[in-house]
């Protein structure tokens, strides 16, 4: 499996993530990061060199700023961290843009049927993320439950490609292949759907 992290060089080790996924079974790691410069993304593909494990940077858009997509496009995956309307339509309607990354929050449904067609289109695959529902308690993680089983439907319904990811911030928040595995079965997929999107492959070294 390939997990993904939210990497920061003030809590996160290369060594150390190697070590931490291997031990869960997880054979690469995405680092998702809103780099300031390309010459911030050069710095860390320089240490990735160095290391025996399969990272495989990515740069996060946290806002519709198109420019950073011209920017780091083919030099890393770009991933769009979505959660409203407006920032889910630019990631699956913009050519570039590789993955749409927590399409929604505990609050308004973001992610509806004109989105999903478009993401179909584009072939634009949508990733969940373990954390997001490790974090929430009460009332927002039922919320939360409920707009993704939603979305769930939708991308069973247009045959969209999923992805799931730890989405870690610290190393506590990693996980193995059968707690991805058991959070998309409560989500609406079956059990055999579940294995096969846990244990996906994605991302070629950029």
């Amino acid at each position: 499996m390939i997990d993904l992290v939210f990497f920061n060089e003030r809590i996160f080790d290369l060594k150390a993530i190697a070590e931490t996924e291997s031990m869960l079974g997880n054979s690469a790691v995405i680092l998702a990061k809103n780099f300031s410069s390309e010459k911030e993304l050069k710095e860390l593909k320089e240490k990735i060199e160095r290391e025996k494990f399969d990272f495989r940077p990515c740069h996060l858009i946290t806002a519709l700023e198109p420019k950073e997509l011209n920017k780091f496009k083919g030099k890393a995956l770009v991933a769009v961290l979505g959660g409203n309307v407006t920032l889910n339509k630019f990631a699956v309607s913009t050519k570039g843009i590789d993955f749409l990354l927590q399409p929604c929050t505990e609050g308004p449904l973001s992610f509806d049927t004109a989105i999903a067609q478009t993401a179909e289109d584009n072939g634009i695959p949508i990733a969940f993320t373990f954390r997001q529902f490790l974090e929430m308690e009460g009332m927002k993680r039922s919320f939360l439950f409920r707009n993704y089983s939603f979305t769930v439907r939708l991308i069973k319904k247009f045959k969209l490609d999923c992805l799931i990811f730890s989405g870690a911030k610290f190393y506590d928040q990693m996980r193995s292949i059968k707690d991805s595995t058991s959070l998309l079965v409560l989500l609406g997929f079956t059990r055999e759907q579940a294995e096969r999107l846990a244990e996906k492959e994605f991302g070629e070294n950029k």
